[in-house]
């Protein structure tokens, strides 16, 4: 009979808590589960550029061109808006006025990546007719 009422006791050894040494396992390996699982799901794409990013970028590409292509870099960040569209990044227009005469179209995907840049430069100015001029 001592031996019945020992292997009782042990079925139900409880800290002070009150919690069982059995429930104090679950929790340990539920805990674990938990851990494991947030650890391996997928990050957001954070590689993907943000608006503030994808202007930045646009402002440096179009000036890289211009530079090579011209000897200006007259373009801020600021010059165009921004458009993301079917994937893309979109910054720019074909100006015939734009900035010293300058203007760009810059895009490129979500990332950064596949990036085309073309640079336009207006020279075109308007003069006042003379009547006397014989051209």
């Amino acid at each position: 009979m001592i031996l019945e009422g020992a292997a009782a006791e042990r079925q139900d050894v409880r800290s002070r808590d009150g919690v069982t040494r059995a429930s104090r396992i679950q929790g340990v390996i539920l805990a674990v589960l938990i851990v494991g699982c947030a650890s391996t799901r997928q990050p957001a794409q954070v590689d993907e550029l943000s608006p503030t990013q994808a202007i930045e970028l646009a402002a440096v590409l179009a000036n890289a061109e211009c530079t090579d292509r011209f000897g200006e870099a007259p373009f801020e960040a600021s010059s165009y808006r921004i458009q993301f569209r079917e994937g893309r990044w979109f910054w720019g227009a074909v100006d015939a006025h734009g900035i010293y005469g300058f203007s760009a179209l810059v895009s490129f995907d979500a990332r950064g990546n596949n990036r085309k840049v073309v640079v336009f430069f207006s020279y075109d100015q308007l003069e006042p007719l003379d009547p006397n001029d014989e051209r």
